[in-house]
């Protein structure tokens, strides 16, 4: 969800519409100046050529070309001041602009160190693909990094940008789980000179007898390459249910987030759940009935079954976790 607070109110800033405008218009006739010099310069090399080209040796001719090429310069020269004019304009504008976009970032990375603080976040996160992960109270939370945040902001764009959090209950996490593999293919090409030839996939295998052989006793024409490509499916999948008990599947390259939710909620590992539930799969919290009893044994015993029922799916992680803490407060 989009996290905007009051205080990005505050973020905007720098030019105005009208200054932005101005800056367009001032741009625009840079350009247009610019083609009208070079038009000028050309104009004046087309007539000098023409008139010594139609009237040799005329004075006249040279008289008309020498009052035309002056006329140019000074038009020439007035264009180049009209550059410089708005040139230093547009550097202004942007300077402006660029002064702002600076403090503009400045108070922005300290809105998101602030508000991150208020959701949780670690002091060293787990990082990946340009959002920061972390486990707070019995929540897991996604949040854009910083850099990927800050770069909303630029010189056309300086409107206050929300902050992008996801926010998961561990109770409504059915289950996250690594798929895939990693595949790795030899392609061979190469050799010909008239002989057989040998070209295609091998996987994880050497070339050896008669197609060795024939490799070895050829004419070679062309040098024999092996490339390696590879073919990376590894994902980790991650299933969990919305706010209105709709379940909703997100998935991330690799392992990497794979390796940090084993650390941080184990039990909602899939293969966990499968060897302590029977492969049960949980359903979406607003589903959840009351605790069963735990019956009569001793303390151990007793955790052991609340254990069994959470991953059972019979109790939600609240009330496990409160179960659990008056077993140990009875001993």
């Amino acid at each position: 969800m989009a996290r905007n607070t009051a205080e990005q109110r505050g973020l905007t800033a720098g030019l105005t519409g009208q200054e932005r405008e101005q800056l367009k218009k001032y741009m625009n006739s840079q350009r247009s100046t610019v083609h009208a010099i070079i038009a000028l310069m050309v104009l004046i090399v087309v007539v000098v050529i023409l008139s010594f080209l139609l009237l040799p040796g005329s004075i006249e001719a040279a008289k008309n070309a020498l009052i035309l090429s002056g006329i140019s310069v000074i038009s020439i020269i007035g264009l180049c001041f009209r550059r410089m004019q708005l040139t230093r304009k547009i550097e202004y504008l942007r300077s402006v602009d660029k002064a702002w976009l600076s403090v503009i970032r400045g108070k922005a990375s300290k809105l998101y160190n602030k508000k991150c603080a208020e959701w949780g976040m670690s002091e060293y996160p787990f990082h990946f693909e340009h959002s920061n992960y972390w486990v707070d109270d019995d929540t897991l939370c996604i949040v854009e990094d910083k850099e990927t945040y800050l770069s909303h902001y630029t010189p056309e764009d300086t409107r206050p940008h929300p902050i992008y959090l996801t926010e998961i209950p561990i109770d409504r996490i059915q289950y996250y789980t690594k798929e895939g593999d990693v595949q790795y293919t030899s392609h061979v090409s190469g050799g010909g000179g008239g002989g057989s030839s040998l070209s295609g996939a091998i996987v994880g295998g050497l070339i050896a007898g008669d197609a060795g052989a024939i490799i070895g006793s050829r004419k070679k024409t062309a040098p024999i390459k092996t490339e390696i490509q590879t073919h990376d499916t590894r994902q980790t999948v991650l299933r969990y249910y919305d706010d209105l008990g709709k379940l909703e599947v997100m998935t991330f390259r690799g392992f990497s987030v794979y390796d940090f939710l084993l650390s941080a909620i184990p039990d909602k590992d899939l293969t966990t759940i499968q060897l302590g539930g029977g492969g049960q799969h949980r359903r979406s919290p607003n589903t959840y009935s009351a605790a069963p009893s735990l019956g009569a044994g001793s303390t151990k015993s007793k955790l052991m079954k609340l254990q069994q029922l959470y991953l059972d799916d019979q109790i939600t992680l609240e009330e496990y976790k409160e179960q659990r803490k008056r077993l140990l407060e009875e001993q």
